[in-house]
């Protein structure tokens, strides 16, 4: 039956093509057009955040993420999966977001354990300057200061608002890994231990300089005796000079580290019988901290949230990597859920099933050696019982 107007009947060549575009044009459009409506779900459910106004002395929610480079593939990946599912949703929720990136295993390890190094002496300053300012309050005189209080909170405050976040966000099963032994490496070591290795480091860098500026003020082999002769008696005296500096430093660190651990025990002994049962529980106690040095769990310590970072690679992996292409949007559903929980701070406490997570990641570490060594040489993710019993994960 011929067609109206003229047409004629499309060729066999024709109707492949036409296809061919048809359907991957209407996936493209199709993906775009349902991931648009899903990240717009999760948008709508904290944009109301975004809205609320903040209290006189309210901050602003602030996030630290950490990612790394899943193995096997480079760290843009892990940029745009942070970009495509995380970000977003932050975005729409009006909560800030510091992205910390790991560039050589052990990094965020690093920097997580020093945090905790640092909010750790940073309370035990805190309670010092609690106990002293209790005991001045009793000898005080009528006519002190009455905005001593307003200001000691401000101050801390002020502190929190530099060093404290709202949660943190590692994305895939490195860099969740790094975080919980980060955490974990951070509140079972013990102060002193730290002070000492601090000293010993900036004695060594001291050392080092003093090393480079001899080298360099040495005068060349043609000097003269005598110029000789004196450049020697230079370099001995600077050498008994610089030994009588590191006793003297080592002594002063070894009365510091003594006063670190001894001072605060023995304050709170002689001091008790001054002041009331609940004020002497306050001092004596420190919420989650033990009285032993080489323990301590911070109390301003962040809830952990982990992201799945699937990085779906591999010639046998295209056609899975192609229809999860298309139904992107299931991707941001299922893991935005998550960050939508990080918004609304639904939290609940850490559970031992929470800290081996992202096996599923295992199977895309291929590729190159590095990605194989990875995987062969991947061992459960674990924490010291008395560290998880004290953190907090967002509850999706």
């Amino acid at each position: 039956m011929p067609l109206p107007f003229g047409f004629k009947a499309p060729s066999r060549g024709t109707l492949i093509f036409t296809g061919i575009v048809g359907s991957i044009g209407g996936s493209y459009f199709g993906s775009k057009y349902y991931s648009q409506q899903s990240r717009q779900a999760l948008c709508d459910k904290v944009s109301w955040l975004a809205d609320r106004p903040c209290g006189v002395h309210e901050r602003p929610r602030k996030v630290q993420v950490f990612i790394t480079a899943p193995p096997g593939d480079g760290l843009e990946k892990s940029r745009n999966w942070f970009g495509d599912y995380v970000k977003p949703v932050l975005v729409a929720a009006a909560i800030d977001y510091e992205v910390k990136e790991s560039r050589e295993p052990g990094q965020i390890t690093a920097v997580v354990r020093e945090q905790v190094i640092e909010r750790r002496k940073a309370e035990q300053l805190e309670r010092q300057t609690a106990m002293g300012s209790a005991e001045a309050s009793t000898e005080s005189t009528p006519g002190s200061n009455p905005f001593a209080p307003v200001m000691n909170d401000i101050l801390k405050q002020q502190l929190a608002a530099q060093h404290d976040f709202d949660g943190v966000i590692a994305i895939g099963r490195n860099a969740w890994r790094e975080v919980v032994n980060g955490l974990d490496q951070g509140c079972t070591v013990s102060l002193r231990q730290v002070a000492l290795e601090e000293a010993e480091a900036e004695r060594q860098k001291q050392q080092d300089e003093q090393q480079q500026q001899q080298q360099s003020e040495k005068e060349p082999d043609n000097a003269n005796t005598e110029d000789t002769y004196q450049s020697s008696s230079n370099e001995t005296t600077m050498e008994s000079i610089t030994m009588e500096q590191q006793q003297q430093q080592q002594d002063g660190l070894k009365s510091e580290v003594e006063l670190m651990d001894d001072t605060p025990m023995a304050t709170e002994t002689s001091n008790s019988s001054d002041y009331p049962p609940e004020q002497v529980e306050s001092m004596t106690t420190n919420g989650n901290n033990n009285s032993n040095d080489g323990f301590g769990v911070p109390a301003s310590l962040s809830p952990i949230m982990y992201i799945p970072h699937e990085n779906i690679i591999g010639w046998t992996n295209i056609p899975y990597r192609l229809y999860m292409w298309v139904v992107d949007y299931q991707r941001i559903e299922r893991f935005g859920e998550d960050v939508v929980a990080v918004a609304l701070n639904k939290t609940r406490p850490l559970q031992v099933d929470d800290l081996d997570v992202g096996h599923q990641e295992k199977k895309y570490w291929i590729g190159d050696d590095e990605a194989k060594t990875a995987r062969d040489n991947d061992q459960p993710i674990q924490m010291d019982d008395k560290v998880r019993v004290e953190l907090k994960t967002y509850a999706n």
